[in-house]
């Protein structure tokens, strides 16, 4: 990793982007890699008009330079973006978005933020999907 990009990364790190929390949050997540510790919880408040687009996102967590700086990094990148886009990211787009080839083990590191945003999307559509049912 050439020195300008540690540098961004550890920028993105002392400085994350998006740190705190939402207050009535319409999904609020919490993950761990419990292999290493690293830990992220995610509040998003989606926009008022369309309930599939993302207003506001912000993250409390601890773990190493590579998980909140990927965190930072993520949540600056998905404002704006619609819970369908969420669920096309994969691997693939994270390390482009972040800027890193990593080793199998770091990459469940820069992972947790998108993954944990996913389970958010997920059981956010999930209690959605339910609420509208018919009752009988």
């Amino acid at each position: 990793m050439d020195e300008l990009y540690r540098e961004y990364l550890l920028d993105h790190y002392k400085n994350p982007h998006n740190k705190g929390e939402i207050k009535n949050a319409d999904i609020h997540q919490h993950d761990i890699n419990i292999s290493c510790g690293d830990e992220v919880e995610i509040y998003v408040k989606l926009d008022e008009k369309n309930h599939d687009t993302i207003k506001n996102i912000k993250f409390e967590g601890r773990g190493c330079v590579i998980c909140m700086a990927s965190t930072s990094i993520l949540t600056d990148e998905v404002i704006g973006k619609k819970l369908s886009d969420i669920h096309k990211m994969d691997t693939d787009d994270l390390l482009k978005i972040i800027g890193l080839k990593l080793t199998p083990a770091r990459i469940k590191c820069a992972m947790l933020p998108l993954v944990t945003i996913k389970k958010g999307v997920i059981e956010y559509e999930s209690k959605k999907i339910s609420n509208e049912k018919p009752k009988i």
